[in-house]
């Protein structure tokens, strides 16, 4: 009987994934069962950070597809598992509402100085902060969008309807909501706020770098919750530290996670949270199911609904 291995997840049990794996006549290889030696016989195999590449699908000479717990394919080697007519599946847009309000909380956060306001609160200084003072009125503000894919359509939807003016930008979507610039240096000079919601190629340079923050109007506020390496950390903190940007909400990082005693943790115009934008109860069963549900899609002949199209990785 054809099997499908789980070679790994941080889950506290994989009964969802039994029931639905041998509910379809495939036999179910718990990550505690598969050995370091050749699988013959193992059809499918599902990965959350386990690296996916020529000498790992060389163990599983069988092996018709790769599903990945997520969006993001940056663990696993498209060109390789091509070259061997290996399918590859993700979990998805499974998580398309989630990431759209973090993004959301975190710029809204930072707009009334959230933080600042905690902070002082509890330590009994009320309103005597300077931050409150520089609160701004969200509809007499621009919010630029970077990709148009599912996630930011959602957020251009929102900031739209609580009042705020909104431009995006994305070269691969013909028609959109909202206006559209063609360049995203007139996105950047022109946006009260910026949020990212597009994927990163593997080796690509940071779509924004030192130049293309010089050109953020003075006070601006990034969001990024899409990759990390779209942004140039070291760039994006001397910014904050000269007073060039009002702000930043990260739920990305270069290298993740953030080392400790990094300098954005010093930072008082920052909020930072561990790559969780994704999280939901919710979102993470839909995951689980729909990677699942791929697998055994591609081993009984049909078409995948999410199949991964190339070596790219993001949250659109």
């Amino acid at each position: 009987m054809p099997a499908v291995a789980i070679l790994d997840s941080d889950f506290p049990e994989l009964d969802l994934e039994s029931r639905q794996i041998t509910a379809a006549g495939l036999t179910f290889i718990d990550p505690g069962d598969v050995t370091e030696g050749s699988a013959p016989g193992v059809k499918g195999l599902v990965v959350q950070w386990v690296r996916v590449d020529g000498a790992l699908l060389d163990r599983f000479p069988d092996v018709e597809v790769v599903g990945r717990y997520g969006v993001g394919v940056d663990s696993i080697d498209m060109t390789e598992a091509a070259q061997r007519n290996i399918r590859v599946v993700t979990s998805g847009d499974y998580a398309t509402e989630e990431v759209s309000i973090h993004a959301i909380t975190l710029a809204l956060a930072l707009l009334r100085h959230l933080r600042a306001a905690d902070e002082a609160t509890r330590s009994g200084a009320w309103i005597d902060f300077p931050a409150w003072r520089e609160a701004r009125r969200l509809s007499e503000l621009t919010v630029g969008v970077v990709g148009l894919g599912r996630i930011g359509r959602r957020v251009a939807g929102a900031f739209a309807a609580l009042g705020a003016r909104v431009v995006g930008f994305d070269p691969a979507v013909a028609a959109a909501d909202v206006e559209t610039v063609e360049a995203i240096e007139e996105l950047l000079e022109r946006s009260d706020i910026v949020t990212l919601h597009v994927p990163l190629a593997p080796g690509a340079p940071p779509l924004l770098d030192a130049a293309a923050i010089a050109r953020m109007r003075s006070g601006a506020i990034l969001v990024n919750t899409a990759r990390g390496g779209l942004v140039d950390t070291d760039a994006l903190v001397d910014a904050l530290v000269r007073g060039h940007l009002g702000g930043a909400g990260l739920d990305v990082f270069e290298t993740e996670p953030l080392p400790a005693g990094h300098p954005l943790t010093a930072l008082p115009d920052v909020i930072l949270t561990p790559h969780i934008g994704y999280y939901s109860v919710e979102a993470l069963l839909e995951a689980r199911r729909r990677t699942i549900a791929g697998v055994i899609d591609v081993i009984q002949g049909r078409e995948p609904l999410y199949p991964a199209v190339g070596p790219v990785t993001g949250t659109s």
